[in-house]
């Protein structure tokens, strides 16, 4: 059966009408070619500039400001331990008050 069917399948497509193929000439081009599309900025394939450079810790007014305060800080100290633990000089002499 699957024979017949097949063979009945390919005589009707043998009977179709044949294709037929257009005669038209195809369109001409324009006798002008189109004017050119300036390119979009999107597409702009320049090279971009390097970002500026940030600037250095050195120029910061914190950094500054924190080497002050450590230099500060360091004299308050060499003064307070360079006293040592002797009683301060007066006129008056040493003074030993017993209760």
């Amino acid at each position: 059966m699957a024979v017949a069917w097949a063979n009945a399948s390919a005589g009707a497509l043998a009977q179709a009408a044949p294709t037929t193929i257009p005669t038209n000439p195809p369109a001409a081009f324009p006798a002008t070619p189109p004017s050119p599309v300036p390119p979009s900025p999107a597409l702009d394939l320049a090279t971009p500039e390097p970002e500026p450079a940030k600037a250095s810790i050195f120029s910061r007014w914190w950094f500054w400001t924190a080497v002050g305060a450590a230099a500060a800080a360091t004299a308050v100290l060499i003064v307070v331990s360079s006293r040592g633990n002797a009683p301060p000089a007066s006129d008056l002499g040493n003074q030993e008050f017993q209760p």
